[in-house]
């Protein structure tokens, strides 16, 4: 590999929705305390969370990603028109194919920009920081944007209605062969995105 250049990070952008739902509340959907008498406080003194940021129901991981690249855009004040690459690392799709970067660039206005995605579970934004690390560094490109977005709330909304319509009398969720639905309640009830651009060093 010829080493040309470095790269910097420019600008970080995030956004998160802005409806906020306690753990509370979620425990009170399922009525866990009358169904199965399990406190409403379970899952916050398992997870220590309070509340998490929920997207609304039509939200696409995309549109996440979207917002947090206008918010590291504005906040370095770089043209659109620069960026040479835009990266989309999210675990979330909107869609099977075509990849979420298309929509990311097309919206982002970053015409002069080709795309890919990078998956890899949870390292697919390390990898993709990797990545744009590396085209840089050869002197392939100039500016990348590397965009995540997810929303797994979706995740738990599903949870919910599973539970809901399918209880299992008398077992918490945890008990009862649901386990691994339950799991989701834990770790995906939030959605998020960051969007890093990096550029050569003179």
């Amino acid at each position: 590999m010829n080493i040309t250049g470095f790269s910097r990070i420019e600008s970080i952008g995030s956004y998160v929705p802005e409806q906020k739902i306690s753990s509370e509340e979620l425990m009170d959907e399922i009525q866990s305390e009358t169904r199965f008498n399990v406190p409403n406080t379970w899952l916050e003194d398992l997870t220590g969370i309070r509340s998490r940021q929920f997207a609304g129901p039509e939200a696409n991981p995309s549109d996440l990603a979207i917002e947090a690249g206008r918010a590291a855009l504005e906040k370095c004040g770089m043209d659109p028109k620069d960026i040479a690459m835009v990266i989309y690392c999210g675990i979330d799709r909107d869609w099977v194919e075509p990849a979420p970067s298309h929509r990311v660039q097309r919206q982002l206005g970053c015409s002069n920009s080709a795309c890919l995605d990078v998956t890899n579970a949870c390292h697919c934004f390390t990898n993709g920081m990797s990545v744009g690390d590396a085209m840089i560094a050869t002197g392939a490109e100039e500016n990348v944007a590397v965009v995540t977005g997810e929303v797994p709330s979706h995740v738990a909304l599903d949870c919910i209605a599973d539970i809901n319509k399918n209880p299992t009398p008398g077992k918490f969720p945890a008990e009862s062969g649901r386990a691994n639905h339950w799991g989701c309640w834990r770790c995906h009830y939030f959605a998020k995105s960051i969007t890093a651009f990096r550029g050569k060093n003179p």
